[in-house]
């Protein structure tokens, strides 16, 4: 699974899923609501043209960017209902020392 906020993989840290690029440790239900929505999925063949931007969300099933409604263009899976979890409750460092 890849990281929704910049679609680095993302890692089991400390028994936890974790952005280890941004420092971001996921929540047991927003790991559980993720695996359960994106586990089925398997990284597109774009992927590998996408590169992480400060301002997209990313699909954790694809690792493609998602369009401005929060929808991949690879598999159709919405990241919307999830955003203001993932924003509030989920720190995660920018590149440039920022929090996003």
């Amino acid at each position: 699974m890849y990281c929704p906020k910049c679609a680095a993989e993302l890692h089991f840290h400390g028994g936890e899923l974790t952005c280890l690029r941004g420092q971001m440790s996921l929540s047991k239900e927003m790991e559980r609501v993720l695996v359960d929505r994106y586990r089925p999925h398997v990284a597109s063949v774009s992927r590998k043209l996408t590169r992480a931007e400060l301002d997209g969300w990313y699909c954790p099933g694809c690792g493609v960017l998602l369009d401005a409604q929060m929808i991949c263009p690879g598999c159709g899976r919405s990241l919307a209902d999830l955003k203001h979890a993932l924003v509030e409750f989920h720190p995660h460092t920018r590149p440039d020392g920022g929090w996003r």
